[in-house]
């Protein structure tokens, strides 16, 4: 079935509802919940609790197309942990215009659970034409289109264990023959030109194709049918690697710190006053805000937070320096293997949007590998002749000595 006769179609269903072409897609998080146990457990009980609308949706495409099956659910490690995430799409009917929609959920597992990391629902149903991309630094791109619009949107997950858009842009076609079509970059009208150029930009770093539902060329969708998916959960098919770069690291996991709120706490790189620290000498955070603790050493809670401009920055906080009670975390554990650097790198404190660097480190720099962090290695090494801690990508990462 071709393309344009899908269109049609769309374009009566939305003509019959009347909708409105022009809304966004919906990015609210339908599901709050946080699961315990395993997540292969997890994903299994997931999957039963929304096979009806996952089969309704897998009947939807092979109805409308010459496929025997549509692989509704995606197996698939985003963050670079080891941990595949799931993804599927389901159906479901909107209560508003009493007509079938299609609807996309990304779930994710860490050491505390299973929690809903995207629900993404377009207003009809464009998920039938969509691609899904996934770069290195964890950057989820996802293509879709109707008959008068077309959206690639970008998200990052968040501190929380969520996605959230970085970039949307939006390419809606004009139809009346009296007007030019429309440009649109995070909601602000854009040129033509900037549009070209801020798309050639995202399809240049957007990585690996991860799944695609492009009904008119042959794609139908992730890795696997829910049924396929149930089975290959339960037999143990689908395991977690050390990671996905093979790394033999112990994996840093953040839980939300509790302190007294109005305390302000300096904040350094290693657990030492003496070591590196962040933001010219000056990085600090003040409890109140929201922050994530991994573990201690020496005395020291290894934190992580987000500052106003986006910014993440792991550290070091001083627990002799806090007042009141506070919430207690286990000793940290860390391998400690050495390891000289195959090429050069940079090392960042901020293991989330790589934004601000602690230094540059050169091929053959000797370092300490302590842990991994979403697809990061964890190191110590010395910066500008101080003790500094920060992550690097591991492909820098030569062979253990």
């Amino acid at each position: 079935m071709k393309k344009q006769y899908c269109c049609l179609l769309l374009a009566l269903l939305m003509l019959a509802c009347r909708i409105c072409a022009s809304a966004d897609p919906d990015l609210t998080l339908q599901d709050t919940s946080l699961r315990s146990g395993s997540w292969a457990e997890a994903y299994t009980q997931i999957l039963q609790d929304r096979s009806a609308g996952i089969r309704a949706y897998q009947d939807y495409v092979t109805g409308i197309t010459d496929s025997p099956y549509c692989r509704a659910v995606g197996l698939t490690d985003l963050t670079g942990d080891g941990t595949p995430e799931l993804l599927f799409l389901d159906l479901v009917t909107d209560t508003e215009y009493g007509f079938n929609v299609g609807r996309l959920w990304i779930y994710t597992a860490d050491g505390n659970g299973v929690r809903c990391a995207l629900t993404f629902r377009p207003e009809i149903d464009d998920l039938l034409y969509s691609r899904y991309y996934l770069a290195e630094t964890g950057l989820l791109t996802i293509h879709f289109s109707d008959c008068e619009k077309g959206w690639i949107m970008q998200f990052r997950l968040g501190l929380n264990g969520q996605y959230t858009a970085e970039t949307t842009l939006i390419e809606e076609a004009d139809f009346s023959g009296e007007g030019p079509d429309y440009y649109y970059r995070n909601g602000k009208k854009i040129s033509s030109g900037q549009f070209r150029s801020l798309t050639a930009q995202i399809r240049a770093g957007e990585g690996d194709m991860i799944g695609s539902l492009q009904v008119d060329e042959g794609g139908y969708g992730f890795t696997h049918t829910l049924e396929e998916a149930l089975e290959a959960l339960s037999s143990g098919e689908i395991e977690a690697k050390p990671d996905a770069s093979g790394s033999r690291f112990p994996e840093l996991s953040f839980v939300p710190g509790t302190f007294t709120a109005g305390q302000k706490f300096a904040v350094y790189s290693a657990p030492s006053a003496r070591s590196w620290r962040g933001a010219g000498g000056k990085a600090a955070i003040t409890s109140g805000s929201e922050i994530f603790v991994a573990g201690t050493e020496d005395g020291w809670i290894l934190v992580l937070y987000e500052l106003n401009s986006g910014v993440t920055r792991v550290g070091y906080i001083d627990s002799r320096k806090i007042t009141g009670p506070y919430d207690s975390p286990g000793p940290l554990s860390f391998s400690g293997a050495r390891a000289r650097l195959a090429e050069s790198t940079v090392m960042t404190e901020d293991p989330v949007r790589q934004t601000t660097a602690v230094g540059k480190l050169k091929k053959g720099t000797r370092v300490t590998c302590l842990a991994e962090y979403r697809g990061w290695i964890y190191v110590e090494t010395k910066v500008s002749g101080k003790t500094a801690r920060g992550f690097i990508p591991p492909s820098s990462l030569g062979p253990e000595e």
